[in-house]
């Protein structure tokens, strides 16, 4: 039924509509009267209607009606007449194809509703191939621009995608330098719609000086190309010729990849000119580092040198650009490419004053997190406290409080937040001589809380870690934290790793593909950097776990040589065959020889995360909270070499620690009914958390059994561990809640200050030290 619809729908139009092209026979005009007739075309009155009708020559009985008006529109079916004779005529001859129905039908609606066309600009328009020849028959307009827009038949070819038009008009040599009324070439055009085998035409037959020519807005094919996000067009323009330093209205074609978000675009332009990254825009005077609006951006263009600290002609620093955009992805990664966070711009205000000037409170905590000086005083001698208290925005208050629980506004007690229970220490231990231990837990993109406790103590004592400490134990987040601190890494260095690591590494869902973990363990530690390569450093321990066998076992990484015959050995079943038994059995007498990167996969393959490496999984299965192993190690590599330990400090540093909450029923039972069986289920998902949370514990009794050890051999012990307001995963990738457990860490600092200072006295041996916010 919907087809016989169709079909009557179709026949009403030709019926109905006045214009509808068909075919006729010729004898039914022989008794009309004829108004007017040229060399194809005719215009006869028949029955109270005028007709206009086409000829074949070839085919004298072939006659096609294209049009079918009533007397009273004489007038329309003259012009019609006037117009289809002059243009017919011409196209005619060009194509047999002008006979068929369906092209003559697009050619008369085109000469109805765009009667200023040229014949060339009407044969494009329907799809004719084969008739744009130097000599033939459209000759004279082959670079026309009768059209509205003062489009060529070229332009018009490429605006339709056509690209046998195309070809035909380019072997013809049509000019490629015409210009319609926005100052469009046909390259152009091609780039707007995205026809790449066209363009690649269309460049194959241009100039240079043709591919770079700017349009009415002041921009070139490659500008276009950049801020539609045409990448491949991008490329083809560049292979060609395209000059990336033709300046436009606003800048060069890199700022407009950066201000439309064509990072693909800005990638094919620094591949092919790096030097680009130091093009200042026509607008700002401003480098492409103004203008990004991502972290990626930010990055591709550090990768190929851009600098970080250069003023645009406001005397804004990119940073501070960041800052008045609300960028915050893009500043961090801003800052963690060394911009200066002090770096004064116009009116003499740093990054941290324009936060406050505008209201941006996320930006405000990031950037005293990483630095920012609240104590410099713009041109008109203002702080950036000072700013806070002054100000009458909405945030006023978040604004004034952060500073002041910092130390840097004084507005009586700060509000402590978050403190833990596990912040502790035995200071009433005299000073005395011997080895200094750090012990770093575990905790995936937590190590971030790491890294912001290490680095109050480096700032206290002046010294790095490496420097601090004679033997550093870390398990999976922390063993890769203790191998970069081990290489003389400081801890900011470390901080910088840790958000270089959430970005590459965690992409997609769990658990995640091994490789780009390795690829940036690679990176950052040496592909070929074996655990021996640290010798001058201090000891390393790395833990990790034994997954080949039941039960599983510990195992310990470690830098320098040892003899393992004197650990304990398990008794194995009578189950297991000799070669997997060689397998368990088989010991070295050091792992010394065991690259870098392997050493932290190892320790950091937490299970649904990431896969085993060989037979290690993470080493926070049994040793997340590595101090008691780390000491047991010390003492038995002192047993062997004939001398009692000596441990003067051991400074335990923790990723976190979440609020208690109220656990469900952990009763599994054989259910008898509906509810039972879902109470048993969540019981068993409440059980199974709660063993994990027991095996991966770092705090009460183990900080308790820790301590207590310190205690019988004089040990001075510290645990820092501040509480967090929420928990965090592993793999959070998310800047504001990681900014906000380093804002957190940051005031549990501030509120222990004496005991940090307490810290970097025992580690140095005595000498006072002074903490500063």
């Amino acid at each position: 039924m919907e087809h016989l619809v169709g079909i009557f729908t179709r026949v009403s139009q030709v019926v109905t509509d006045p214009f509808a092209v068909r075919e006729s026979k010729g004898e039914e005009y022989l008794r009309s009267n004829l108004v007017e007739t040229s060399e194809f075309v005719a215009l006869h009155k028949i029955n109270g209607y005028l007709d206009i009708i086409l000829i074949n020559p070839q085919k004298q009985a072939q006659v096609f009606r294209l049009c079918h008006l009533p007397e009273s529109r004489l007038k329309e079916a003259k012009e019609l007449f006037n117009v289809a004779s002059e243009n017919l005529s011409i196209l005619c001859k060009c194509s047999s194809e002008c006979y068929k129905t369906t092209t003559l039908q697009a050619i008369c609606t085109t000469l109805r509703t765009r009667n200023i066309w040229s014949p060339a600009h009407v044969a494009v328009d329907a799809g004719l191939t084969g008739v744009y020849n130097k000599s033939g028959h459209l000759q004279e307009w082959l670079d026309s621009q009768a059209c509205e827009n003062h489009f060529t038949p070229l332009h018009l070819a490429c605006h339709l995608k056509l690209t046998q038009v195309v070809k035909d008009l380019l072997k013809a040599d049509v000019s490629l330098k015409k210009c319609d009324d926005e100052g469009n070439t046909a390259i152009h055009v091609t780039v707007n719609n995205g026809s790449l085998d066209i363009l690649e035409l269309l460049c194959d037959h241009a100039s240079t000086e043709n591919i770079n020519i700017l349009n009415v807005a002041g921009e070139s094919a490659l500008h276009i190309a950049c801020k539609q996000n045409r990448f491949e067009a991008c490329k083809i323009l560049l292979k060609h010729g395209a000059d990336p330093m033709v300046p436009g209205i606003i800048g060069y074609p890199i700022h407009y990849a950066l201000k439309y978000g064509s990072q693909q675009s800005l990638q094919a332009l620094l591949e092919k000119y790096p030097e680009q990254v130091q093009q200042h825009c026509q607008k700002h005077g401003a480098l492409p580092l103004h203008w990004c609006k991502t972290p990626e951006d930010v990055n591709l263009l550090l990768k190929f040198n851009s600098p970080t600290d250069e003023a645009s002609r406001q005397m804004h620093h990119p940073l501070h650009v960041m800052v008045l955009r609300s960028r915050l992805e893009a500043a961090v990664a801003l800052i963690l490419g060394n911009a200066n966070v002090n770096g004064r711009g116009k009116n003499g205000n740093t990054a941290l004053h324009l936060a406050i000037i505008h209201d941006y409170v996320m930006l405000v905590k990031m950037l005293l997190l990483f630095g920012a000086d609240h104590s410099l005083r713009n041109d008109f001698g203002e702080t950036p406290g000072l700013l806070a208290v002054r100000s009458n925005k909405p945030n006023k208050e978040a604004i004034v409080e952060m500073l002041s629980c910092i130390g840097a506004l004084t507005l009586g007690s700060p509000k402590k937040v978050f403190l833990s229970d596990n912040t502790s220490a035995n200071n009433s231990i005299p000073i005395k001589q011997g080895d200094r231990l750090l012990c770093l837990d575990g905790g995936g993109v937590k190590g971030l809380v790491l890294t912001q406790l290490l680095m109050a103590i480096e700032k206290v004592t002046g010294k790095k870690t490496k420097d601090l400490f004679d033997w550093i134990a870390g398990t999976s987040t922390g063993a890769i934290l203790a191998i970069a601190l081990a290489q003389g890494r400081s801890a900011v260095e470390a901080q910088r790793l840790y958000f270089r690591l959430k970005d590459k590494i965690f992409s997609g869902s769990r658990p995640y593909k091994p490789e780009p973990m390795e690829e940036f363990l690679k990176e950052e530690f040496g592909e070929d950097a074996t655990l021996s390569s640290i010798s001058d450093g201090p000891h390393l321990i790395i833990t990790a776990t034994l997954a080949d066998r039941k039960p599983v076992k510990l195992h310990l990484f470690r830098n320098y040589e040892t003899n393992v015959a004197d650990e304990q050995m398990p008794h194995y079943s009578k189950k297991v065959s000799e070669s997997d038994l060689r397998k368990l059995t088989k010991t070295r007498s050091t792992d010394s020889s065991e690259l870098l990167w392997k050493v932290a996969r190892s320790s950091g393959a937490a299970p649904t995360y990431f896969r085993s490496m060989d037979k290690f999984v993470d080493g926070g299965l049994l040793s997340n909270n590595p101090t008691l192993d780390a000491i047991t190690e010390i003492h038995r590599h002192h047993k062997q070499q004939g001398r009692k330990m000596n441990l003067r400090s051991v400074v335990s540093l923790g990723t976190g620690q979440f609020p208690t909450l109220l656990a469900r029923s952990v009763d599994v039972i054989w259910p008898t009914n509906p509810v039972a069986l879902v109470n048993t289920a969540l019981a068993g998902i409440e059980l199974t958390q709660m063993m994990v949370d027991v095996a991966t514990e770092t705090n009460f009794h183990v900080v308790d059994r820790a301590r207590a050890w310190c205690e019988t051999i004089d040990a001075n012990y510290a645990r820092l561990n501040p509480c967090l307001s929420e928990e965090i995963y592993l793999d959070e990738k998310d800047d504001t809640k990681l900014l906000n457990i380093m804002w957190e860490t940051q005031i549990y600092i501030h509120n222990n200050k004496d005991l940090t200072a307490s810290i970097a006295e025992t580690l140095l041996g005595g000498s006072k030290v002074q903490f500063s916010s």
